[in-house]
């Protein structure tokens, strides 16, 4: 893998219930998306989602949502493929001109993100 990301590619975001980032109407709030040392994703590679919910939820907390990277290419967001010895997948998603997302484009990816697992109760 490289840093070439295609607009069709998805990226998937671990959502940790303990930072309170789901609101008790069952949103999610744009907190979720506003990270000050960019936004941890892990990137699709064109995998069924099943396969990325699986390594993900053994060894993140939460549910897990995506979104593609034409998404994040619509709000003027960066995305950086960042792997480590964890996660081969891991990239980042980042600002414009600073590496955290404004709230306009926190609210723009929160709103074009889909659930793809929720972890159980």
């Amino acid at each position: 893998m490289n840093n070439n990301f295609p607009s069709d590619e998805s990226l998937y975001r671990a959502i940790n219930p303990a930072n309170g980032f789901w609101k008790t109407n069952g949103k999610l709030s744009s907190a979720a998306f506003k990270v000050g040392k960019g936004l941890s994703v892990d990137r699709g590679d064109f995998r069924p989602d099943e396969i990325v919910v699986d390594e993900m939820s053994h060894r993140l907390k939460g549910s897990i949502v995506k979104f593609s990277v034409e998404d994040c290419n619509k709000i003027d967001a960066r995305v950086q493929y960042d792997p480590n010895e964890e996660d081969q997948y891991h990239s980042l998603v980042l600002g414009k001109e600073k590496i955290r997302l404004s709230d306009s484009q926190a609210k723009r990816l929160r709103d074009n993100c889909t659930v793809v697992y929720t972890e159980p109760a």
